[in-house]
């Protein structure tokens, strides 16, 4: 479990109700990354819209000799399929309406 540090995060000869807000929001963000922390460690959330990530991590399991199951194969080519464009592109962003990610 994360615990606050020892000193305050407010500038050095804040007001003592400056530095009271401040640790206070700090604990309470602290406490909040706590309770939203996976048993693993990580804080597990949605993180899509970047549509050059995956082609990287794509590459990276093909390099690796670590494809992911077929299942998951399938998922990434739908993901991509719905966020294709009517020409055939695919943006940098899943909702992106203008570029190009790929380019030749």
């Amino acid at each position: 479990m994360m615990t606050a540090a020892a000193s305050s995060a407010a500038p050095i000869g804040a007001p003592p109700e400056l530095v009271e807000t401040v640790d206070q929001a700090v604990d309470r963000a602290l406490q909040n990354l706590a309770a939203l922390q996976a048993e693993r460690g990580s804080w597990p959330g949605d993180y899509g819209g970047p549509m050059f990530l995956l082609p990287m991590y794509v590459e990276l399991a093909y390099l690796a000799h670590r494809l992911p199951p077929p299942e998951r194969i399938a998922r990434l080519v739908t993901y991509y399929t719905n966020v294709q464009r009517p020409d055939g592109s695919i943006g940098l962003h899943a909702e992106s309406s203008t570029g190009s990610m790929f380019t030749t």
